[in-house]
């Protein structure tokens, strides 16, 4: 498998998995939306707010963080998901591949596995459950109970409650906006994983550092990218990721030689770190 095959194939991969999840996110949207209208025409309000100290509120309040995580679970958003998730059984294939091929190594996939069930598990709480709740469900609900201690009015509570829903012509949706966010760096990471991992594991000696430089590109990216013509020596680990604190930007706090593989070049990196073995000059 050459090298430029798996670059390509690993960054559709990623690609496919975010489209996955995220496509066409306004029925998601759109259908917690009506749940949430549907709970504040249950509620009981005086001239056009909220009723303090209500029973009847006490009482739908109780029950709507269940209603909201419904109103997201009975849409295509699990099944979406599910999709997903299965891109890391891609990742790990590819991963095997490549390794076994280019790299030459043997039983790679004894190194792989594990960490793919852990990876697949710890995304799934992200996306269906502690994850999302406290991103989203818990704060949705959170919002709502305390319009209805303020005894708020009705009408521009839909309006606030819809804005944190769905957004606006610049800002995504609370939940779109989070899903989006594990999209990207969640598959991005288990391959980082695998590539740190894997040179730890067979004592890889270089990493390939791929991807394109665009305008805002971060000096580091730059650097790594252009200046070292996309190879960083694992030796070199240490110094270059002291260089990117001292002169880039977006670095993520506590990144290691060990940890390089998953944060890269910062917060929403772009960018794919591979673990490869190479001829010193």
């Amino acid at each position: 498998m050459a090298r430029d095959t798996y670059f390509s194939d690993r960054e559709k991969i990623f690609g496919k998995a975010e489209t996955i999840l995220t496509a066409d996110f306004s029925k998601v949207n759109n259908n917690i939306l009506k749940e949430i209208k549907g709970i504040l025409k249950e509620l009981d309000i005086s001239a056009g707010n909220i009723a303090v100290n209500s029973a009847q509120n006490r009482k739908i309040l109780n029950t709507a963080f269940e209603r909201v995580k419904a109103s997201i679970l009975e849409t295509d958003y699990k099944s979406n998901v599910t999709g997903y998730l299965r891109s890391f059984k891609q990742i790990s294939d590819n991963n095997i591949l490549f390794h076994s091929t280019v790299n030459q190594l043997s039983n790679v996939d004894n190194t792989i596995t594990p960490l793919q069930s852990i990876a697949v598990k710890n995304t799934l709480n992200s996306l269906l459950g502690n994850g999302m709740d406290a991103a989203f469900t818990d704060a949705l609900t959170r919002n709502l109970q305390g319009y209805i201690t303020q005894g708020a009015n009705i009408t521009q509570v839909e309006n606030s409650l819809s804005l944190f829903i769905k957004g606006d012509s610049k800002n995504l949706g609370k939940l779109e906006r989070y899903v989006k966010q594990i999209a990207g760096d969640a598959i991005r990471q288990y391959d980082g994983q695998l590539q740190g991992a894997i040179q730890a594991e067979y004592k890889l000696n270089a990493v390939s550092y791929e991807g394109s430089l665009i305008k805002d590109s971060r000096p580091q990216c730059v650097r790594w990218v252009k200046q070292k013509k996309g190879v960083l020596m694992v030796k070199e680990l240490t110094k270059e990721i002291e260089w990117a604190f001292k002169n880039g930007s977006g670095m993520i706090p506590g990144t290691l030689p060990a940890t390089f593989y998953q944060n890269r070049g910062g917060f929403a990196c772009r960018h794919a770190a591979t673990a490869i073995n190479i001829v010193e000059k």
